[in-house]
């Protein structure tokens, strides 16, 4: 696929506070990986959707 330099450190960001919020919000971390996965393959179907 394709990306940015911009695209790779705005996920990262997004990532990292939702991973930051949600330890906050003391949810176990099993749950925190299902919900992170959970936005990660939506965004990919997402991009791909928007690619076609």
């Amino acid at each position: 696929g394709r990306g940015t330099v911009f695209g790779a450190c705005l996920g990262a960001l997004i990532m990292a506070s939702l991973d930051n919020g949600m330890s906050l919000l003391n949810v176990r971390d099993f749950m925190q990986d299902i919900i992170k996965g959970s936005i990660l393959v939506a965004a990919v179907g997402l991009d791909m959707m928007g690619r076609k």
